[in-house]
């Protein structure tokens, strides 16, 4: 009969008082409030790095289009100085670029190289990605 004593939900009381029935608490055990706290953990730790490729390759494609936006306007700029370019990207102002562009990740000026002898124009971004070559663009001209 130890087994229906387990089972059994009253305590029984010395001295023949009424059986009291036992309370169920309520709440969550410190295991599983853990298990749940590894789990927000590692869906967070998942949407992070997530959250971060997805801004760095929004960097390398504003780098990109920020390159091929100088690169046109440096184009424009040399056909109609008869073809002469700009070093200076602050002269493509107003009339080619609304604003001259940074680069995304530090905020820094892009470069124009003009190589005359061989009649190009290179634009180059500041930024060099880990293990890679800087972006960049060259106008013949």
């Amino acid at each position: 009969m130890q087994v229906a004593n387990l089972v059994q939900p009253y305590i029984h009381q010395e001295r023949g008082e009424q059986p009291v029935r036992r309370r169920r608490q309520s709440g969550f055990t410190l295991v599983e409030l853990l298990a749940v706290v590894v789990i927000l953990v590692i869906l967070a730790g998942i949407g992070f790095v997530v959250v971060n490729n997805q801004i760095e390759r929004s960097r390398v494609n504003t780098d990109i289009a920020n390159v091929r936006t100088i690169a046109d306007a440096e184009n424009r700029y040399i056909m109609d100085n008869n073809g002469s370019p700009t070093t200076d990207l602050t002269k493509l102002v107003p009339g080619y670029l609304a604003k001259v562009p940074k680069d995304p990740w530090e905020n820094k000026d892009y470069t124009v190289t003009d190589d005359s002898t061989n009649r190009k124009v290179t634009i180059t971004s500041p930024h060099t990605p880990s293990g890679g070559t800087a972006f960049s663009v060259t106008l013949q001209y």
